[in-house]
């Protein structure tokens, strides 16, 4: 029997936004009630009833959640609540982790899914309620998705579609940033230049404006007829500024008159305390970069790619025109350059996954060390996962484990074991690095690195001794040799510095990130400063260690673990071999820099602990924070 698609879209009804009945067919039913509902909704109208009344009116029993940021924040609820409401009402909820904001990526993310969880229900008639962003078209999403859903189970669905009433206004493309000039003009020089390289279409003062042009005129238009958002840099100048003061009131205004939700974006740069924040935006959500202005974009950028704000391509002349008047040391140019990354390219990866229980206890060391440890055993479902094997375990001295199950890495990573049964993609990515991190930490231990007390992530450091003269002979990214100390002493300090790193694996890019940390000791061993001072004394000590010090400290340290190789085995077992690559990713980028060298320091000088200068104010950054590349 042939299979048909019922259709259902909004319209306008005197019931309310929040009501659940203002809904019309568009292509008749053929079928009984039996037929099953799809409802695809965008969440931008939704409240705290309308949220509830969704799910208590429509007898859901699986939510698939298709949007780039997956967010509850309707009234009081928050996505504890929500996830608790779904336990409570028997509700499964599948976060699909959409990676790209088109309709090939909403169907890709809605292959993730088995027929199986699409049909499985208590109820003859199982209901699926669908978030999606407002962009792409949520009606167009909707009638894919229908069509792909039938095809997947070969059933009858009716889809409901729910969502503005019309798609996001296409003449409304650009960001305006409002801000003080000429204070604020660094920061807004390059947060132009960031958004136009995602392809974001940006106006501010500083590019737009024209000699001759009447100043206010064209902020008014660009503001009330151009703008899909306003990005208001809060700092301790603008929200003295009258003309930044004018453009809020006036965005404002903009956003209720045309009821565009979010429409005025305010972002903190400095020290400037909310309670300065004038009334109509104080009740906002700031976005805060004045804890970094990578972190504080990365807010930014999430909260558009919510609002699916459109972009288009990159201009990169414009973008370069922009870091040039930002930049004042240094001359950009339009030719090609490659960068070195901190990322190490995994090469072998064990192709089984040990499931044991247990209580792990340690036969070779002491309490306290063996809390130090960093066990390779990752906590799962009342069990622990590893590459090692219980034998193996044993072997290196850890007891008390009873081997259960082994599953291949591939389907475990695919989510297709039991083992993962009921875990979002999100979920599983989180549980997959928390088991090769703990592996990863467990190998450099093993390596004779030292753990950091309460790091978080684990620090680990070159302890004096370890390495012959402490130091390690390389070849650069130039081709030619080179050697770096990793661990020295400064005589001025009458403290020990030793090289470090924190390790990360990223399952999306199948690599591992390294961090570089300095750390400092009285003994050249475990004598640890406290954390306050640590901070201190890193901030005047590296003050003058640039970013190709940093790459080549790197290098000799990957080089030593390898053995000289262009491979570090970080695990052999059973399972197979946990395997990376000695050298780091490179990427190549369109522009390239020239910069001035502050310093020709050699490596004794500075790997001495003598520095070039110690500067009396210190950077407001923390290095901690800082992705060295």
């Amino acid at each position: 029997m042939a299979t048909f698609l019922r259709l259902i879209h909004d319209r306008a009804d005197a019931s309310g936004p929040d009501s659940l009945t203002r809904y019309e067919p568009v292509q008749a039913s053929l079928l009984a009630d039996a037929v099953s509902t799809v409802f695809v909704c965008t969440t931008e109208e939704l409240d705290e009833r309308g949220f509830i009344e969704l799910f208590t009116s429509l007898h859901t029993t699986l939510v698939l959640d298709l949007r780039m940021t997956p967010r509850f924040d309707f009234g009081t609820l928050n996505r504890r609540r929500a996830l608790s409401l779904f336990e409570g009402l028997s509700i499964r909820y599948l976060d699909l982790g959409l990676k790209s904001p088109t309709m090939d990526g909403c169907l890709t993310a809605l292959d993730a899914i088995s027929k199986e969880h699409l049909a499985s229900s208590n109820s003859i008639r199982p209901n699926i309620v669908m978030f999606v962003d407002a962009e792409p078209d949520y009606r167009e999403v909707g009638r894919a998705v229908g069509h792909h859903i039938r095809s997947k189970t070969g059933a009858d669905w009716e889809v409901v579609l729910r969502g503005p009433a019309e798609p996001l206004k296409s003449s409304r493309r650009v960001i305006f940033i409002s801000h003080a000039n000429p204070e604020d003009n660094g920061f807004v020089l390059w947060l132009q230049a960031q958004l136009q390289r995602l392809g974001y279409e940006v106006w501010s003062d500083l590019s737009r404006l024209r000699a001759g042009e009447v100043f206010w005129d064209s902020i008014e238009s660009a503001i009330r007829h151009d703008s899909i958002r306003v990005v208001v840099v809060v700092s301790e100048t603008s929200m003295r500024k009258d003309g930044v003061l004018d453009e809020i009131a006036l965005a404002v205004s903009v956003e209720r008159s045309e009821r565009i939700s979010g429409f005025v974006i305010p972002v903190k740069i400095d020290k400037a305390p909310f309670a300065s924040l004038r009334a109509n935006i104080a009740r906002k959500n700031t976005l805060d970069f004045s804890n970094g202005w990578g972190r504080g974009l990365t807010a930014l950028v999430g909260t558009l790619r919510r609002d699916g704000i459109p972009r288009g391509s990159s201009r990169l002349d414009e973008m370069l025109q922009l870091l040039k008047q930002a930049s004042k040391t240094s001359a950009l140019r339009s030719v090609p350059e490659v960068l070195t990354s901190n990322r190490l390219s995994v090469t072998s990866i064990p192709g089984r996954l040990y499931f044991m229980a247990g209580k792990p206890t340690c036969t070779v060391q002491n309490e306290e060390e063996f809390t130090a440890r960093l066990l390779p055993l990752t906590p799962h479902r009342g069990g622990w996962l590893s590459f090692l094997s219980h034998a193996e375990l044993h072997a290196k001295g850890i007891d008390g484990m009873k081997a259960q199950s082994a599953v291949a890495t591939d389907e475990f990573r695919a989510g297709n074991v039991s083992l993962t049964a009921g875990l979002r993609v999100g979920e599983r990515e989180r549980l997959i690095t928390r088991i090769f991190n703990s592996h990863l930490n467990f190998a450099l231990i093993n390596r004779g690195l030292l753990p950091l007390a309460d790091s978080l992530p684990p620090t680990l450091y070159v302890p004096s001794q370890l390495i012959e003269k402490d130091q390690v002979s390389f070849i650069d990214t130039d081709g030619r040799a080179h050697r770096r100390i990793l661990v020295g002493r400064s005589e001025r300090r009458q403290l020990f510095w030793h090289l470090g790193l924190t390790v990360k694996y990223l399952a999306g890019a199948n690599c591992v990130q390294v961090r570089l940390r300095v750390v400092f000791t009285v003994d050249g061993s475990k004598a640890t400063i406290s954390v306050d001072r640590m901070k201190d004394v890193r901030r005047s000590f590296c003050k003058n260690w640039w970013n190709d010090r940093w790459r080549s400290l790197e290098l000799a340290l990957m080089t030593w673990l390898a053995h000289g190789s262009d491979q570090i085995e970080l695990h052999s077992g059973d399972a197979g071999k946990l395997v990376v690559s000695a050298r780091p990713q490179q990427f190549s980028v369109p522009i390239s820099l020239d910069e001035v060298l502050i310093s020709s320091a050699s490596d004794a000088d500075v790997d001495d602990g003598v520095e070039p200068f110690l500067a009396d104010e210190l950077d407001d950054i923390d290095d901690e924070d800082i992705d060295f590349q």
